[in-house]
């Protein structure tokens, strides 16, 4: 979406406040330069399949469960845009949790509407795909014009997209209700009056969860949203959202056993908390190749030890938290399965398909060497290195080529149990 928009106060309901409360509201001080977000949220997902290869699916995934969610975001304005939106950068605490440490930004506009969120394909592999509700908590869109006597009406819009056929969009169009309470025992920043609204929506959703190598998958949906925001009276910052999302999400595959259907019905609790901070988050930091690079003349020597073949040896290893390295695969590199025709023009040579990579043996040398190694700290956890390191006379020289990569995802949208992961993708034939 790109309509410009300019910076405004919107207009706000006085219902008999004091000569003091007047007197602050017109000298409004500046907005904090930093916040948090505190989220909390439990979602409890119910799944069955239908169609051919509906038999084929792991026993465990039809039996109802429940998670949780909790995390503490610092945040600031990180980018100011052209069209009037801004970048709110929200980098995560939650110890324990895959999202602890990462940042991702909402580019939305002052009234709350989300453009898009940056940085989602790097979170990836957190599951914030999953809890994508939680961005909606962060920044509901309210109407122009809501009064207790009057309701008004905007839509509750939010879209995790990953690529142009990995995503899902959710539509909610709500109608709110002004709750003249006072702000129902919520205090307001430096003791400014507060709104408090409700709204109730019906939602409908649509997108795909295309996967690598496989082909469309449609996803679609209906579902009840409600839910209460407590803003400023004056700057309608969120102070505090509490919202219910019950949802039903349908996707279709292609399965090794069959066509199915999958059919999840998913609810989400939402809460979300708005506070001032004295410190933003840290900004994003890229780790190059070369960065990777560096770090591998220490580990040679240690991985020779581990290769007693002496055979060259092609390795992925990831970057993880910490500055920490992951050995995911140690094996042979597969041999050309074929000569070029001879006299064939560049260009014309025929495509001989390549075999499947070798199954990686056991780790524990790899991995107990590459434990040592610490990167520069960064922000770009998961991405793969993948490269061969080739015998000299005493040990592994450098590797010639790097290829840097992240994994593909598995199924998109798909929300199961932790240990559940693996069996699901086999089950939908999701390479990975």
């Amino acid at each position: 979406m790109s309509r410009a928009r300019g910076w405004r106060l919107l207009p706000i309901l006085v219902l008999g406040l004091p000569a003091a409360s007047e007197a602050r509201r017109s000298k409004t001080p500046p907005a904090p330069a930093a916040w948090t977000w505190t989220v909390e949220a439990t979602r409890t997902v119910q799944t069955e399949a239908v169609g051919g290869g509906a038999s084929a699916m792991p026993p465990a995934l039809s039996e109802p469960f429940t998670d949780q969610l909790s995390w503490v975001g610092t945040a600031s304005i990180h980018d100011r845009h052209p069209d009037g939106s801004v970048t709110e950068l929200v980098r995560v605490a939650g110890e324990g949790t895959p999202m602890h440490g990462r940042a991702f930004g909402l580019r939305r506009f002052d009234d709350g509407e989300v453009l898009r969120v940056e940085r989602l394909q790097d979170l990836v592999d957190t599951g914030l795909v999953a809890w994508d509700p939680v961005l909606v908590a962060l920044s509901p869109a309210r109407p122009e014009k809501v009064t207790a006597r009057a309701p008004g009406n905007r839509a509750l819009q939010w879209t995790a997209r990953l690529a142009t056929g990995q995503f899902l969009r959710s539509s909610c169009p709500a109608t709110w209700t002004l709750i003249d309470d006072d702000g129902a025992g919520v205090e307001g920043w430096l003791g400014r009056p507060v709104e408090h609204l409700e709204y109730t929506a019906a939602c409908g959703l649509n997108g795909r969860g295309d996967v690598e190598g496989g082909g469309p998958v449609p996803l679609r949906g209906t579902g009840t949203l409600t839910g209460e925001v407590w803003w400023d009276a004056e700057t309608h910052q969120i102070l505090r959202h509490e919202a219910a999302l019950e949802r039903t999400v349908r996707s279709r595959w292609v399965a090794p056993a069959g066509r199915v259907e999958l059919i999840q019905t998913q609810t989400y609790q939402l809460s979300a908390r708005w506070a001032p901070a004295d410190q933003g988050p840290s900004p994003v930091t890229g780790l190059s190749t070369d960065d990777f690079l560096a770090a591998l003349p220490d580990l040679l020597p240690g991985w020779s030890a581990c290769s007693p073949d002496q055979r060259e040896r092609e390795l992925v290893v990831a970057a993880v938290a910490d500055g920490g390295l992951e050995v995911r695969a140690s094996r042979f590199p597969l041999a050309p399965t074929a000569a070029p025709m001879t006299g064939a023009r560049p260009g014309l040579q025929p495509q001989v398909p390549a075999a499947a990579p070798a199954a990686s043996g056991d780790l524990s040398c790899w991995q107990g060497v590459a434990s040592g190694a610490r990167l520069p700290a960064h922000d770009d956890l998961g991405v793969e290195f993948t490269f061969v390191l080739p015998w000299r006379d005493d040990g592994f020289g450098a590797p010639v080529v790097v290829d840097r990569e992240r994994p593909p995802p598995g199924p998109l949208f798909v929300v199961v149990r932790d240990d559940l992961v693996v069996p699901v993708a086999d089950w939908l034939g999701v390479p990975r």
